[in-house]
């Protein structure tokens, strides 16, 4: 760029600057926009939606933009210790209290300890959050005060959007507080009386995600539950990592006929599910009128695989007009020979922790009428696995 353009780069309106912002990183913004010149130092120093994420970031990177971080222009905050960045949130907190970022709307933690997670949670009782997203695999159960903080901040009036994904963690001793203004929850939850206590304690929730239930055995428990209301506020929910059965599943449902959208994510047998297809195209009609999104990822793994997998005859019951025409929701099933995995799923759905086996020895087939060509819709895969060796031998074998 010469001396001119530079110049005229500098000196573009603050509202255009601020514009571009929106498009790039944190990381950009502090490191290379704000050393262009005098003027962009401040107009940086003055920005006030800066989105920090130290989920992936090398450790001298971290450290270095924690030199530079105003808390008062701090809009959203992600801070992880992950295998990839361990230690990042003790160095962040003996730096930062996070009561300090006056201005923060969303805070996403990933693998916090108990004691740390206990003086951010005491912190942003003080703050307006919109969004508190919780990620981890630690141990919080003897730590008895995690529940009662946690309670405060779900009271906060500005938290609409809540993810706590913490296994360790009871939620039945979570008090949700009388006109919770949480609309999306995404919650690990383990019994049919803590699922029951969310849908109606909540009123505002219009989208919720459900992970852990097991409830694989209720044809016992079905017939003695009491008479439960609807509730009409719900527009999408899912299950994901479940274990349900087709009662279970359908009664849960029966719960919200009101729903738009349903995710179903590896918490149902394959096998079940196909069996039951004329019952459940019933039960949509009839339960769930309004339902206009379906999606499922369901696996069948290799010790299950006892006889050879046909797989056109398991998406053959998925090629009725109601499937393919009505509703206009097509499926895939896929099975890779040398892993002996079975997957169905629908089409431009993949189940984000599942890792896919790219593999040339698979069978495809799919209910759309477009041809798959034995690929996968690879959008919304994250997890991909790939045997460079085998790869180059297929790439470099003359073809017969």
């Amino acid at each position: 760029m010469s001396v001119k353009q530079d110049s005229l780069f500098c000196t573009l309106p603050v509202e255009l600057i601020y514009h571009i912002f929106r498009y790039l990183d944190a990381q950009t913004i502090v490191r290379s926009i704000r050393i262009v010149c005098k003027r962009f130092h401040t107009i940086v120093n003055v920005y006030d939606k800066f989105n920090f994420n130290f989920n992936s970031i090398v450790k001298s990177d971290f450290h270095y933009l924690c030199n530079l971080i105003l808390p008062r222009n701090v809009k959203s905050l992600t801070l992880s210790d992950s295998d990839e960045t361990p230690g990042e949130i003790e160095y962040f907190l003996s730096r930062f209290r996070i009561k300090q970022f006056i201005q923060l709307n969303s805070l996403n933690l990933f693998q916090i300890d108990d004691c740390q997670l206990s003086i951010i949670l005491k912190d942003i009782q003080k703050l307006q959050l919109t969004s508190l997203s919780i990620n981890s695999k630690q141990d919080y159960s003897d730590n008895n005060t995690i529940s009662d903080d946690l309670s405060s901040v779900i009271s906060l009036p500005s938290l609409h959007n809540l993810t706590l994904n913490i296994p360790s963690c009871d939620i039945s001793k979570i008090v949700w507080p009388i006109g919770c203004t949480i609309q999306h929850l995404d919650i690990y939850c383990r019994t049919l009386d803590e699922y029951c206590n969310i849908l109606y304690t909540l009123p505002n929730l219009r989208t919720l995600v459900v992970e852990g239930l097991n409830m694989d055995d209720t044809s016992g428990i079905i017939p003695n539950l009491p008479n439960l209301t609807a509730v009409c506020q719900l527009f999408s929910l899912t299950f994901k990592y479940c274990t349900l059965d087709i009662a279970m599943l359908e009664f849960l449902l029966s719960l919200t006929p009101t729903l738009e959208h349903f995710h179903l994510i590896r918490s149902i047998d394959l096998d079940v599910f196909i069996s039951y297809l004329p019952q459940w195209q019933t039960f949509i009609e009839t339960k769930l009128p309004l339902l206009n999104k379906f999606n499922f990822f369901l696996v069948r793994h290799a010790q299950l695989l006892i006889i050879p997998v046909d797989t056109e005859q398991l998406i053959t019951p998925f090629r009725t007009t109601f499937w393919t025409e009505t509703k206009q929701w097509f499926v895939i099933c896929d099975y890779i020979m040398s892993s002996n995995i079975l997957i169905l799923y629908s089409s431009s759905f993949f189940d984000p922790q599942f890792e896919f086996i790219f593999e040339s020895k698979q069978i495809s087939r799919s209910t759309s009428t477009s041809t798959i060509n034995n690929t996968i819709i690879m959008d919304e895969v994250q997890k991909l696995r790939l045997d460079l060796t085998k790869m180059m031998i297929s790439a470099t074998s003359p073809q017969v």
